[in-house]
C-alpha cells in the first residue's frame, strides 16, 4: 500500500508538473526528471500554446536541439497523428531531432472541438551514461507555426510572434533532489514532494510504480553520497 504522505515539495521539479493556458504563441518544454545513475533517461514533452483570442492550434514544423553532450535523443514521436505529420529524425550525434511536423495543418476545424490550449504535440527521450554534474540546454527552432483564426478553418502563420521553447536537463547526483550541491533534509522533502505528485522523479527504483521500495532506494542513494 502506498504511504499516505502530505508534505509539500521543497525544491523544483525538472519541469512544470503540467502546462497551463497561456496567452501567447509559444512552446513549452517539460522535462520529466533529473538524470542520474538511478534514472539515466528523461522524457521530454513539447507543448504548443497560442493566443487566447485565436481559435485553435493548427500545426508546426520545427527542429528540436540539445547542447552538445555525450548523451542524446532517441524515440521521437508525434502525439497528434494526422496526414503529413512526422516524428522527426535523430541527428547522428544525437544532439538534435530534425524535420518534426506536428499538429493538424490543413485539417478541418472539427478536429478541435475542445480547443485545448496549450496542446501536447511531441515527445522524445534523452539518455546518457555520463552522470557528471552539469546541465544540457534544450531549445526549438521553428520553420512553421500555424493557428486557426476561427471555426471556419481559416489559419495563418504566427511564426513572427512565436516564443521559441527552452529548458534544461539537470544531470548529476539523484540524492541531491533540490540541486543545492549538498545533501540534507531538504533533499528528503524534495523527494517526498515528487513522490506525492506522482512525478517520475519519485520512482527511484524505476519500477514504474511508486511504493515503499522507492523510499528505500532514495535512502540508499542518499547514504551513498554524491
Amino acid at each position: 500500500m502506498r504511504p499516505m504522505l502530505v508534505l509539500t515539495i521543497i525544491g523544483a521539479l525538472a519541469g512544470p508538473a503540467a502546462p497551463c493556458t497561456f496567452g501567447q504563441n509559444a512552446y513549452y518544454i517539460v522535462v520529466s526528471n533529473r538524470i542520474s545513475e538511478v534514472q539515466p533517461s528523461a522524457t521530454i514533452e513539447l507543448w504548443a500554446g497560442f493566443d487566447a483570442d485565436l481559435y485553435a492550434f493548427a500545426g508546426s514544423a520545427l527542429d528540436f536541439h540539445a547542447s552538445p553532450d555525450s548523451g542524446g535523443f532517441s524515440d521521437p514521436h508525434r502525439i497528434l497523428d494526422s496526414p503529413g505529420t512526422k516524428d522527426g529524425d535523430v541527428a547522428p550525434d544525437g544532439d538534435a531531432v530534425t524535420g518534426i511536423i506536428s499538429g493538424q495543418i490543413h485539417c478541418p476545424i472539427e478536429c478541435w472541438p475542445d480547443r485545448d490550449n496549450p496542446i501536447l504535440v511531441w515527445r522524445v527521450t534523452w539518455s546518457t551514461a555520463d552522470f557528471t554534474l552539469r546541465t544540457v540546454e534544450l531549445f526549438t527552432e521553428t520553420a512553421k507555426f500555424d493557428v486557426y483564426l476561427d471555426q471556419q478553418g481559416n489559419s495563418r502563420s504566427y511564426l513572427d510572434e512565436l516564443v521559441e521553447g527552452s529548458a534544461q536537463i539537470g544531470i548529476g547526483c539523484y540524492a541531491d533532489c533540490d540541486e543545492s550541491g549538498a545533501l540534507d533534509l531538504f533533499d528528503y522533502l524534495c523527494f517526498i514532494g515528487q513522490f506525492n505528485m506522482g512525478a517520475k522523479g519519485g520512482d527511484c527504483d524505476g519500477s514504474g510504480g511508486l511504493d515503499l521500495f522507492d523510499f528505500l532506494c532514495f535512502v540508499n542513494a542518499f547514504n551513498a553520497g554524491c
